[in-house]
Order: structure tokens, then sequence, then C-alpha cells
């Protein structure tokens, strides 16, 4: 299984306002998503926009609480549960209708960024993966493209997480050129 320090020290030696994409099996995948969210969040002065597509941002939520790790500081960009039919409203929490609609998503996650106060601003989106599924190719590397270069304009780190095996070499290739460090593990 991998240890988290592999990826902290990789993490560590980025420039200060750093792009990664991390690449995970499936298997070890729910190990390092607590530990990443602890290892972030518990950075001095630090906030984090957690986007998901994979899960409601409520059991994320949830799940960090239950392994004791302060969420005081965690926002969600939600773009499964509105898309599922349910409504919710949540504080720290910002809900998207639709994975496929970048547009909005793209405003969501622009607002979320110039809003949040702290030293230390972090992006984890959770996962790539799942972006390609409800987006045609050209749309989602646009869209990736566009993010990256805002979140370095609003001087936010980020992971893009992408689970092993699910996009071929040539997107993942084109994704390399966006970020500082692709780590697999």
């Amino acid at each position: 299984m991998p240890k988290l320090s592999t990826i902290e020290n990789e993490l560590e030696n980025l420039p200060k306002d750093f792009l990664a994409s991390l690449i995970l099996d499936r298997k070890s995948y729910s190990e390092m998503h607590s530990k990443m969210m602890n290892y972030f969040l518990g950075k001095e002065n630090a906030s984090v926009i957690y986007i998901t597509l994979d899960k409601p941002g409520k059991t994320i939520k949830e799940n960090l609480i239950r392994n004791k790790i302060n969420t005081d500081n965690l926002y969600f960009i939600d773009l499964i549960t509105e898309a599922s039919g349910v409504k919710l409203e949540a504080s720290n929490f910002l809900f998207s209708g639709s994975p496929t609609n970048l547009t909005e998503l793209s405003i969501t996650i622009n607002s979320a960024m110039k809003n949040l106060k702290t030293q230390n601003k972090f992006i984890l989106f959770d996962t790539l993966s799942t972006l390609f599924n409800y987006n045609p190719q050209q749309i989602a590397l646009k869209f990736i493209h566009y993010l990256s270069t805002a979140m370095r304009s609003l001087e936010v780190s980020g992971v893009f997480i992408i689970i092993k095996n699910q996009l071929d070499e040539r997107i993942l290739s084109f994704i390399s050129g966006f970020v500082d460090k692709t780590i697999e593990v």
C-alpha cells in the first residue's frame, strides 16, 4: 500500500503555488483520500476547496469527521448530489446541477477561489477520470487547461486525482503539460 509520506515528499518539493496530478489505483484511493485531506487541512493557515464528482460531499465530510480530520476550513463544490435529484443546503457547500455544465462549474470554482481568505489555498479535484466520463474529451481538456490557468493566476495550489487505467496515455500526457508534477502511486 502506498505511503502518504512519499506523496508528501513529492508535494513538499514543488513550488509554493503548485499543480500536481495524482494517479492512484482504486485500492489505495480510499486510504490515501483521508490522508491527503489531513495533510492539506493540517497546513498552517490553510483552506481546501474539494471538488467532488464521485461521491456526495456530505458523505466525504462525514468520513473525514469520523477519521478525526478538522473540516472547519474545507469547502465543497459538489457536482453529484443535485445531479442525483437530491436538494441539500449546507454550510461550506456549493452545489452544481450537473457535472456536464462546465461553464457553471468554472464560475463556481472561480468565485470560491477568490473568496478564500487564508494564506495557503488548495483545490482537490476528485476525479478527472469522472470528469471525462461526463464530458467529451476535447471539452474536458479545455476545461482542465482553463482551471489550471485560473488556479495559477489566483495563487491556488491543487491536486487533480486520476484513477489509474481510466484515462488513456494521450490524455495523461496532455494533462501533464498543465501541472508541475505527475505523481503515480
